[in-house]
């Protein structure tokens, strides 16, 4: 079975818990904005906790565009942090962003 190299971002709406690629790095965020128009996402981006375990909205947005490109996929809702603040990415949603992410990397060879 050959997999398709084309990352699926048809279930990608706004609301939606994403992986993406940016600067390199694997970040998770919320979608705001789709334009059409650019096939691009308007990402507000979660940033990591000391430890990396858990990951936070920064006070101030950390918000940019992101191309279709490098939208790895969606992943399930975070889960709220009791007591710390903050969320925790399921171990389901990891797996599929390492898969995606695998996807993402033959694409640029």
């Amino acid at each position: 079975v050959v997999e398709s190299l084309q990352v699926d971002t048809s279930d990608v709406t706004k609301g939606s818990y994403i992986a993406c690629m940016y600067d390199e790095e694997i970040w998770y965020g919320l979608v705001e904005e789709i334009s059409e128009e650019f096939g691009d996402f308007f990402i507000k981006f979660m940033h990591p906790s000391v430890g990396g375990r858990r990951f936070v909205f920064p006070e101030k947005d950390d918000i940019c565009w992101v191309r279709e490109s490098d939208i790895l996929c969606t992943i399930q809702l975070p889960h709220l942090t009791s007591g710390r603040g903050g969320y925790f990415i399921s171990e389901e949603s990891k797996s599929k962003v390492k898969k995606a992410h695998i996807l993402w990397e033959r694409t640029l060879k």
